[in-house]
């Protein structure tokens, strides 16, 4: 076997535990009670095993360092399966099931007394709601040319009248998506219920217009979010204390300025790993596992005999966007569920926005912030050398996009502590944390 491995350390060990047979062997040989050869052909596999379980001794072939390295290497082994299970391509596919001749004819669907499915009622159509419709008439199906396949078109159906021009309530609900998602509420503030329970929109013919804009440009996600943000409603100041709203409308419920708005969870950890100039912006591939507190170590360990948290398969993977960070349950990232991160064990329409001990404590405590604080400040050294003021300059360019007044240059430039520090306060400012 030793000729067989192309392991320098496997085939060390070999020959040495193979000396140690030979030894014996030899010894045996000097013997006239038994015979060698025929105990050397009966060596099993059991007893090459009791020999490296055993207690360490002088003549074992292998050390105890060399056992620790094969119980390290055995316990890799589930690591690196499950690791090759994440990068296996999985694709999701829908058929059409065969109907009548070739296959079954499709169950009736039947009104449930009461919701019990022991007690079927009626059999029903395929049709809409009838708050929607006004009618209770059943769908017309769209089915192909011969009308042979009584089971196609049922989902075909569905999805040309959900994305119908006539159906004007799924371009109302995703103008108001968008305009949620860039003014932080939207036009209705219900957005998954805009029936007579929901919140009265705002601006009913600003939702009406923006609805018939987005069918007219063909249903266009990226025509709506450019038509926003070029929009003076987008483009104003969050501070307006000439206007007369301010005192009869101190909810902006009117929009009369920019609401200011802080940051997604995620955004904020993606932000402080650009500005470090870290961030891994590569794309695709299975999910990566940030490192955890250390209060939260002992939570990685197996479960079920299952790792928690499992090691990244790179040290920058650590650092991807945080779309790929992986969600579960039982262990959030502590910053990204101090920022209000999204839970998914339920469904989110609408983020909550609080303000909590817990966010000041991350982002000037958290691993995270103090890490990357330290690459950022040897980026700016990098950049700019070693002059003080330069480097303060530098540090707001690249935080906060802009540069410093003349009291913060001159309040930097005499703080006592290294720059690391300075720019730990810049990630913690609200402007880096929340948008105006």
């Amino acid at each position: 076997h030793a000729q067989r491995t192309a392991d320098p350390e496997e085939r060390q060990a070999l020959d040495a535990y193979e000396k140690v047979l030979l030894g014996k062997l030899a010894a045996a040989y000097k013997r006239d009670d038994i015979d060698p050869l025929e105990r050397f052909q009966e060596v099993s596999v059991a007893d090459v095993r009791k020999i490296l379980r055993a207690p360490y001794a002088a003549d074992q072939p292998f050390t105890e360092d060399d056992k620790a390295r094969h119980a390290e290497l055995t316990g890799k082994m589930e690591v690196l399966r499950r690791r090759l299970g994440r990068w296996k391509p999985v694709a999701l596919t829908v058929r059409n099931a065969p109907g009548p001749p070739s296959g079954p004819a499709p169950a009736p669907t039947r009104v449930l007394t009461r919701g019990d499915y022991r007690h079927p009622g009626e059999i029903v159509k395929p049709g809409f709601p009838s708050a929607i419709t006004g009618n209770d008439e059943p769908a017309v199906l769209v089915t192909d040319r011969y009308r042979q396949f009584p089971t196609r078109g049922l989902r075909i159906t569905l999805a040309k009248w959900i994305a119908s021009s006539d159906n004007p309530l799924t371009a109302r609900v995703m103008a108001n998506r968008i305009w949620q998602h860039h003014f932080g509420r939207g036009i209705v503030e219900t957005p998954s219920n805009f029936g007579k329970n929901s919140t009265r929109p705002t601006h009913p013919e600003l939702l009406d217009w923006l609805a018939e804009t987005f069918v007219e440009n063909g249903w266009s996600i990226k025509s709506m979010h450019r038509l926003m943000l070029l929009s003076n409603t987008y483009q104003q100041s969050s501070e307006n204390p000439g206007h007369a709203g301010g005192n009869a409308d101190p909810d902006n419920r009117l929009l009369w300025r920019f609401e200011r708005r802080r940051l997604e969870a995620e955004a904020i950890r993606d932000s402080i790993l650009w500005v470090s100039g870290r961030l891994n912006t590569e794309m695709r591939g299975p999910s990566v596992f940030p490192p955890l507190p250390d209060d939260l170590a002992g939570f990685a360990e197996m479960s079920k005999g299952k790792l928690m948290w499992e090691p990244n398969e790179k040290e920058e993977d650590a650092r991807r966007r945080s779309i790929y960070i992986f969600q579960r349950r039982s262990l959030p990232l502590p910053m990204m569920a101090a920022f209000d991160a999204t839970v998914f064990s339920e469904s989110c329409e609408r983020r909550s926005t609080t303000t909590t001990p817990l966010q000041s404590l991350s982002m000037m405590n958290g691993y995270l912030v103090h890490e990357e604080s330290e690459h950022l400040a040897s980026r700016i050294v990098a950049e700019v050398g070693g002059e003080r003021s330069h480097q303060i300059s530098q540090a707001f360019r690249t935080v906060l996009n802009r540069s410093p007044e003349p009291e913060e240059l001159e309040k930097f430039s005499t703080y006592e502590s290294s720059l690391a520090s300075i720019c730990r306060v810049l990630l913690n400012t609200n402007e880096f944390l929340y948008v105006e």
